[in-house]
């Protein structure tokens, strides 16, 4: 271990050391020692067919631990740009505990990969469901970079050995990495590491062609992802927007409980906003219009100066407090571990001072010309400033055609075209209009199993289901996919259960030609009735039964003829009957 620096400075000054070569942070702070080793990778810097892998390193390099006794408090967690060890414990037992996780780093224990799969399925069903920042993430930023923690992790599921192996021996090196600490570093402490380059944080990418935008999204909540420069502006303006938010639509009109403000850092220069807003009932549109103006009132000016200064007030803590103190070590070290320059303690404090309301103002009419609005699907935007995301025709592909089995409601009745750079499904087929469009050169995985099911995932998100069975020669489709589409977009899945994607008929034609027999066999009688009165109608001999028996006939006739005709349509039959009709 290196020499540490100047401990006699006093206050807030934060003191540096070198561990093996790993840059070490840290402020004296009283009580057990807390230590982090952070790590600058996360889930931005994987692909679709990837994504977990980091995660699945993490798992592996805690497990020892685990399976040792070690009982003191430590964790581990994955985010969009770093990795992070942490422990809170006696000296010795941090010591042991970064000692050990950089071992099973350099030489991960790969014996474990096949139970560590197992609990990371765990995890993931435990975590499942579409969650508001994740539909915000995936319009955003699609499906790369920081749009990847919204989607699921497919590494754990096929990842070999030697990929998880090279995986951490490239990310995770000395180079790579940071440690801070509310201490001084244990006596002795060693951190075997390899050694590599620094990975500068990850690009963002984009998957909305225009800004600001908003989409539709199930369920009744609003919400918007706004990203703008990191200042302490930003800060305040997550403070103000949240007051605001509060003192409107709950206080003022009753429409939500509890609206919400986050603040984060995506990277060292830019920052981001997430305000969600869930309304009471029949609320909807009050929220939704509070939530769409929230940014352009506060770029305007409507700055509660009094909301100002209490964001102010709450970070004057004293110089003494612990948390104060651990804070200040932590942004050190992430500024370091990001590339950024690190701010002192009276820097940011000098910066928390000089904000005011013009700049906050300044700050919400940034942010409201990068932000994406979620609002509910049936309460749509119509105002000319804000582009809808997806609502940009796609070009169609030229190519075969394949169509769905007549009896089979796949994609909602999507016909897909044969391209030779990639595939389209589009529907009605008289209209040609897109619903997805995936090229060779935008496709982000393509998820495929042994009986020739393929899913293929745009970089924008957008998603195309290819059963073959659902498909008139649905087998030409796999074959085209796995020819046109490179081999590294492919993730293998596992056998499906027999029979599972095989096409049965839809129930609502099978009801159509159920009551056409029923009719028909109603009719037996009425015919050999029919068959026996007709002579008599004719020579006007007619009894009134006889009479009810040629109406019952003819009613018969014109019903079941009626009825051949709507069958051919039974969409329009069920409705008759005041049955659902599938949904477009």
């Amino acid at each position: 271990m290196g020499d540490v620096g100047d401990t006699k400075v006093l206050d807030l000054a934060v003191r540096t050391a070198d561990v093996d070569g790993v840059r070490a942070f840290w402020l004296p702070v009283e009580g057990p020692l807390t230590a982090c080793l952070s790590f600058r990778v996360g889930r931005a810097d994987e692909s679709l067919p990837t994504t977990g892998l980091t995660h699945l390193v993490e798992h592996l390099a805690l497990s020892p631990l685990g399976a040792g006794g070690i009982h003191h408090p430590y964790n581990g967690y994955v985010d969009s740009s770093t990795t992070n060890f942490v422990v809170h414990a006696e000296e010795g037992q941090v010591r042991h505990f970064l000692e050990q996780v950089c071992r099973s780093l350099t030489a991960p224990p790969l014996e474990r990969l096949a139970i560590e799969r197992r609990i990371l399925e765990s995890e993931a069903d435990q975590n499942d469901g579409m969650h508001i920042l994740d539909s915000l993430l995936r319009t955003r930023y699609g499906v790369a970079t920081y749009g990847l923690p919204a989607f699921r992790e497919f590494a754990p599921e096929h990842v070999d050995e030697q990929t998880v192996a090279r995986w951490a021996q490239d990310q995770f090196t000395g180079d790579n990495a940071v440690l801070w600490l509310t201490g001084p570093p244990p006596k002795g402490l060693r951190l075997p590491l390899g050694r590599g380059a620094y990975r500068a944080p990850a690009r963002a990418s984009q998957a909305c062609a225009d800004f600001p935008a908003w989409f539709g999204g199930a369920g009744n909540t609003s919400a918007l992802l706004a990203n703008l420069p990191r200042s302490a502006e930003a800060s305040a303006l997550r403070a103000l927007a949240e007051d605001r938010l509060r003192k409107v639509l709950r206080y003022e009109k009753g429409a939500c409980y509890s609206p919400q403000a986050g603040f984060s850092l995506r990277d060292a220069v830019t920052s981001s906003l997430l305000c969600v807003a869930e309304p009471v009932r029949d609320c909807r549109r009050q929220v939704r219009d509070e939530l769409v103006g929230l940014l352009e009132r506060l770029a305007g000016g409507d700055v509660d100066k009094e909301a100002l200064e209490a964001w102010r007030q709450r970070l004057r803590e004293p110089p003494l407090s612990p948390g104060l103190r651990s804070d200040i070590v932590r942004a050190h070290a992430w500024d370091v571990l990001m590339g950024a320059r690190p701010r002192d303690h009276a820097e940011w404090r000098q910066a928390v001072e000089d904000v005011e309301v013009g700049s906050v103002a300044a700050a919400a009419a940034v942010a409201s010309q990068d932000v994406v609005f979620r609002v509910p699907a049936d309460c749509p935007l119509s105002d000319p400033w804000l582009h809808e995301v997806g609502r940009e025709p796609e070009a169609p592909l030229e190519g075969a055609v394949l169509h769905p089995h007549r009896q089979v409601v796949a994609l909602n009745g999507c016909s897909v075209v044969l391209g030779s750079e990639g595939v389209q499904g589009f529907w009605p087929p008289e209209a040609r209009r897109s619903c997805a469009t995936i090229t060779r050169d935008t496709c982000a995985a393509v998820l495929a199993w042994p009986d020739g099911r393929r899913i293929l995932i745009g970089t924008t998100g957008a998603e195309l289901d290819v059963e073959p069975l659902h498909w008139v020669d649905g087998e030409r489709a796999t074959h085209h996919i796995d020819d046109v589409f490179p081999t590294t977009a492919f993730i293998r899945q596992l056998p499906r259960p027999e029979g599972a994607g095989t096409p049965s008929r839809s129930p609502e034609p099978l009801l159509g030609w159920a009551l056409l027999a029923g009719l028909l066999v109603l009719g037996v009688p009425l015919l050999r009735w029919f068959s026996g009165t007709a002579p008599a109608v004719l020579q006007d001999n007619v009894t009134p039964e006889e009479n009810l028996a040629v109406l019952c006939t003819i009613a018969w006739v014109v019903l079941c003829c009626v009825w051949g005709v709507r069958l051919r349509r039974w969409r329009h039959a069920l409705g008759l009957f005041g049955l659902p009709r599938p949904h477009r």
